[in-house]
């Protein structure tokens, strides 16, 4: 099988049609939600220019669809789900949803998986086919961004507060919250914190609390892996915000690169040109994966698509992946 890898939008719009095809010849590319948010905005942006705009999303289309490709349902819902009690998120694999079961001519039972909507987006854009529905959802997507950095988070977080604004550096708040805040008798306190933002209905909270109190109050991670992590990922980026460690600025994106970090437990690496995903993988990552920088990657995939022996092309995937881990 071949690994799985996170990118970002400003990665693959970085990559040559070449590179990107030898990207999804080796690699399956993980498609997630803020990906698919990302590419859509060029349509909201280029209001004076649309044949311009579904150029450009036509060509992001293009380097991601395919046969290397993995799509991924939105992070609410996968939250939701892991406190249903479905312990994904430990290991590189790509929660599956509603699959159809299928009896072959010889008798054997398998599942069929249907096209996702994610895939179906992309198959219409690799086509230049824009709906209405696309063109709100870009719309509402930027005014969301805008709305968001309209407020200087930082000063109101410090204000709220004050308390928690004692850090210096993120490596002493990340260990602060992964010793004390995130201790086993403490997580399932930061539910509540999360409930409406992840939409998620009071009786699953209820529920899961429970859960854990009937499992003797262990810790709280091995019960709901994925939910750990997204309580933990959520700690960390408003602590980060409070202690102005985590920047808050519009230039920075950091709201929005900050997401792809929740799927990061679906995959063996990350790719990314981004600083803020370099500096901050360390926090999120299981000691497998690997962290790949975007400049140095779209050179190497350069020199992957140069080779033809099969042989070579396998070593020298092999040491990429040696020369980072």
């Amino acid at each position: 099988m071949k690994p799985i890898i996170l990118v970002d939008k400003s990665f693959i719009q970085s990559l040559s049609r070449q590179e990107a095809h030898t990207l999804n010849t080796h690699f399956y590319i993980l498609i997630t939600p803020i990906l698919i948010q990302e590419m859509i905005t060029d349509i909201a942006k280029d209001k004076g220019d649309s044949d311009d705009a579904l150029r450009k999303l036509k060509n992001l289309a293009d380097k991601i669809g395919g046969l290397g490709q993995l799509t991924i349902t939105d992070d609410q819902k996968l939250f939701y789900v892991s406190l249903m009690g479905c312990r994904f998120g430990s290991k590189p694999g790509i929660p599956v949803f509603n699959p159809k079961q299928y009896e072959a001519p010889d008798g054997s039972i398998g599942c069929i998986i249907e096209e996702t909507p994610k895939e179906k987006l992309i198959r219409r854009w690799q086509n230049k086919e824009i709906t209405d529905e696309d063109i709100m959802a870009a719309s509402i997507f930027l005014e969301e961004f805008e709305a968001y950095y309209s407020v200087n988070h930082h000063s109101v977080m410090a204000r709220m507060h004050p308390l928690n604004n004692q850090f210096t550096n993120l490596d002493d708040l990340v260990a602060r919250i992964d010793t004390v805040s995130l201790s086993a008798k403490e997580a399932p306190r930061y539910l509540e914190s999360v409930k409406e933002m992840t939409h998620t209905p009071s009786e699953v909270i209820e529920n899961a609390k429970l859960q854990w109190e009937r499992n003797g109050k262990s810790h709280f991670q091995s019960l709901y892996p994925y939910a750990y992590f997204y309580i933990r990922l959520f700690l960390i980026y408003t602590l980060g915000l409070n202690n102005g460690l985590i920047p808050a600025s519009k230039d920075s994106k950091a709201a929005i690169d900050i997401l792809y970090f929740l799927y990061l437990p679906f995959c063996h690496a990350f790719c990314s040109g981004d600083k803020f995903h370099k500096e901050c993988f360390k926090y999120f990552q299981r000691p497998e994966q690997i962290f790949i920088w975007g400049p140095e990657f779209k050179k190497d995939l350069d020199t992957i698509g140069s080779f033809i022996n099969k042989k070579e092309i396998a070593d020298y995937i092999n040491k990429i992946f040696k020369n980072k881990n």
